[in-house]
């Protein structure tokens, strides 16, 4: 996960220098929109994962994953979730012997 914490980071320092920025990026942008648009746009990338996950092309899925996870971050940053209280709750479904791939919520 240290790529996604990086991430964060970057986000994180965009969304603080956004204000004193003349051409806002993307991440502002994005955050300007509210919560529901952060979780609408990772709907549509995790909608674009399954179509590429569905073709040959690895090198697109790869591209797609990466969309989706930084909409994922973004969702992390605006409901105030650590990636690694994430890190933590897949080591608790591993030591509990729990698939990550098939867990049953309780």
């Amino acid at each position: 996960m240290k790529s996604l914490e990086q991430l964060k980071s970057l986000m994180q320092q965009r969304l603080k220098e956004g204000e004193v920025n003349q051409k806002p990026s993307y991440t502002i942008k994005l955050f300007s929109k509210g919560a529901d648009e952060i979780i609408k746009k990772f709907g549509e990338e995790a909608v674009e994962v399954v179509i590429a996950a569905k073709n040959e092309d690895n090198h697109k899925l790869v591209s797609e994953i990466a969309d989706m996870l930084y909409h994922l971050t973004a969702i992390c940053i605006s409901k105030n979730i650590e990636l690694t209280q994430i890190d933590q709750e897949i080591e608790l479904r591993l030591k509990n012997g729990k698939d990550s791939d098939k867990v049953k919520q309780s």
